[in-house]
């Protein structure tokens, strides 16, 4: 489960309580928001790209991902009012996510959603680096996005928790156009796309006492006889795990310590 998951999971047990407790007010003064109206939040917010025309100062410098709920808060980090395109008295708000200062072009800052629990905001932001093979432009670049939402009334102006994502662009001649690939895949050139990367092998950090080798199943790693790993040749059959071969030419596996006929089978 991971950060998104738990705190979707968790907003929705918390506005069910909420609601339930609330079934006991059936009327309403005219004029004001119903409950079940006020209460009519999802997990994601939509959101639209907020453009400054007097830019974000500094801003973009340090790497963060800053709420705004304010225009005092607007005006502090960028150090001029903000534009008309938002009202933060009609409940807009904004969001700043800057990755910092890269060495070089090739970068690219997003924000991919914006959840709502009762408990704050959970955002997650996205940055596209440029992979190995591709051509950057040699200067000092500031990845960024700035985006504005309505921010329900339910909802408090604060930031429950963020998720950074990096994601790696890859540049491939045998590929039309680039690859964006995320987290925890891995580029493909031959089928030009992004695959799951490979499970780790626990054995990689598996020490076994001597005689024993490691061996890999369902992501769990055992410790088995050196000669009982799976698919230990016995002449024309394979010893399962566990055991070892006592006779290759009948094809013949034992426990580790039995003996067995040593009779030859195969007469060619």
């Amino acid at each position: 489960m991971n950060i998104r998951q738990f705190f979707v999971s968790t907003y929705l047990l918390a506005l069910a309580l909420f609601v339930g407790g609330c079934m006991t007010a059936p009327t309403e003064e005219p004029g004001v928001q119903s409950q079940s109206e006020s209460l009519s939040l999802v997990p994601e917010l939509a959101f639209e790209t907020l453009v400054d025309p007097l830019g974000l100062g500094t801003a973009p410098n340090r790497a963060q991902t800053t709420l705004l709920a304010t225009p005092e808060s607007y005006e502090n980090l960028f150090g001029h009012a903000p534009p008309s395109d938002i009202s933060f008295d009609a409940g807009e708000v904004a969001l700043f996510y800057a990755a910092g200062i890269q060495t070089s072009g090739g970068y690219a800052a997003s924000v991919q959603s914006i959840g709502a629990s009762l408990a704050g905001l959970i955002v997650t932001t996205d940055l596209v680096t440029p992979g190995p093979t591709c051509p950057v432009t040699l200067a000092m670049t500031t990845p960024h996005a700035l985006v504005k939402f309505t921010l329900p009334r339910v909802v408090p102006a604060q930031l429950l928790a963020t998720d950074n994502l990096i994601s790696v662009r890859h540049c491939s001649d045998a590929c039309a156009g680039n690859v964006v690939c995320g987290p925890e895949t891995d580029f493909d050139e031959e089928s030009c796309s992004c695959l799951p990367e490979p499970a780790e092998n626990p054995c990689a950090y598996t020490t076994c006492a001597p005689g024993l080798s490691c061996i890999s199943k369902g992501g769990y790693a055992f410790c088995v006889p050196a000669l009982a790993q799976e698919g230990t040749a016995c002449g024309a059959a394979t010893c399962l795990v566990g055991t070892e071969c006592c006779n290759a030419s009948c094809g013949t596996c034992v426990l580790p310590g039995m003996s067995c006929i040593q009779i030859a089978c195969d007469l060619e």
